[in-house]
Order: structure tokens, then C-alpha cells, then sequence
């Protein structure tokens, strides 16, 4: 599974940008969003498809990149992506992910 990270205050371009990527057609990856809830990202709400602590499932995990980088991010999130890398996953940071 590949996995993206989500949480308040992301940038939306850069979550829709490499959504579109890994789930063209021609590739054949399990894409799932994590997230603990309703999630902000500029003018758009959306709903993960499953909670953070299903990133212990995947393989690659991406963190989209966040607005403002002195904003306190989401403790979950943070302990979810340590624990996937922990276990073996990819991380893969999107410019202040």
C-alpha cells in the first residue's frame, strides 16, 4: 500500500499532484489517504480513507507539504509516521512534508 499522510494544513496541490501520479491507470498501486478525521488543506475538506494508524500497513508513505511550518503538526501524525519508518516503510517528503 502507498499512503499519504494527511493532516490540517496542507498544501492541497501537492496531495492532488502526486495522488494523480500513483493512481494512473497504468500503475498498479493501492492508494489509501490516513488521516485522524476531516482534514483542511487550503479551501478543500476531505475525508481520509482510513485512520493514521493504518499506516502501519504500507509500504511507501508520503507527507504532503504544510502551509505553514511553524504551526505544531499533529502529534498522531508524527507518532504514525515514526512507526511506520520504524518498521521498514519508504518516507517520502513533498518540499515541507
Amino acid at each position: 500500500m502507498l499512503a499519504f499522510a494527511v493532516t490540517d494544513g496542507m498544501l492541497h496541490f501537492e496531495l492532488a499532484a502526486t495522488y494523480e501520479i500513483f493512481t494512473a491507470p497504468q500503475l498498479d498501486y493501492d492508494v489509501k489517504i490516513c488521516g485522524s478525521g476531516p482534514v483542511r488543506a487550503g479551501r478543500f475538506t476531505m475525508e481520509p480513507d482510513l485512520p493514521l494508524d493504518q499506516l502501519e500497513r504500507a509500504d511507501t508513505v508520503i507527507v504532503p507539504a504544510i502551509e505553514d511550518v511553524d504551526q505544531p503538526i499533529d502529534a498522531n501524525l508524527v507518532r504514525a509516521v515514526r512507526e511506520a519508518h520504524r518498521r521498514g516503510a519508504r518516507i517520502v517528503s513533498l518540499c515541507t512534508g
